[in-house]
């Protein structure tokens, strides 16, 4: 994972860095924090060098190049970093909406909120994966997460059902739902892990996916269900 910091302020920025650098590490011990006290530096690099970041802490009101204006480059060049907002004026939140930015992060709340921000990018980055390695049994399996719709266990078989093909596996559905909650699968009755991305509509007692197929959905998790729905769509 590649980050990273811009802010016009050293101060700020050398105290942020730290901060940021030792939250990362909890989540992502091998990543790479870049900072940047000139904006126009950070523009250059991303313009002239194509480097990618994964996430991007912008402060908004500097001289040379503002944040938002990074941020609209980010967006219009169809980046798929995240994008986290710094800022001392809270009244320019409003401004920063258009660039879909991934949060907006008060200077004089910085101390408080970095770490909950911090852990949700990782959960989000790691959601935006696409392909994810698993061990088994001592096999090596790849899945494209784009492609795998839901998972079902049946008298202690598992069967992945990707948009192509099935597979089969002797192994436990919680197992495999402790691998992939953080990938955007959710447990939706006791037989299932259904991947979000899939997901048509929930109705009563059953989910309608994208492939018109219906999963059953367990009473007891239904307000569970939905509430997950919302927090990864939204």
């Amino acid at each position: 994972m590649r980050i990273a910091i811009c802010e016009d302020d050293s101060y700020f920025l050398n105290y942020s860095s730290k901060i940021i650098q030792a939250c990362f590490a909890a989540y992502q011990p091998d990543c790479v924090i870049d900072s940047f006290s000139d904006s126009s530096i950070l523009f250059k690099t991303l313009t002239s060098h194509n480097l990618h970041y994964d996430v991007l802490f912008l402060d908004i009101d500097m001289p040379q190049i503002d944040g938002i204006t990074i941020g609209s480059f980010l967006k219009k060049a169809e980046a798929d970093a995240f994008i986290i907002y710094l800022s001392g004026r809270e009244d320019l939140v409003f401004d920063t909406f258009e660039t879909r930015p991934f949060s907006f992060l008060p200077k004089n709340q910085f101390q408080q909120k970095i770490r909950s921000t911090v852990a949700s990018v990782c959960i989000a980055c790691q959601q935006k994966q696409t392909l994810v390695s698993f061990f088994i049994g001592g096999t090596h399996y790849q899945w494209d997460l784009k492609k795998l719709v839901y998972i079902e266990c049946c008298n202690k078989t598992i069967y992945l059902h990707f948009t192509d093909y099935a597979l089969e596996l002797c192994y436990q559905l919680s197992a495999l739902e402790q691998k992939l909650t953080n990938y955007g699968f959710i447990r939706v009755h006791k037989g299932y892990l259904v991947n979000y991305r899939f997901i048509f509509c929930i109705e009563k007692n059953f989910i309608l996916l994208d492939t018109q197929e219906q999963i059953p959905l367990s009473k007891h998790r239904a307000t569970y269900v939905k509430k997950e729905f919302i927090r990864l769509t939204v």
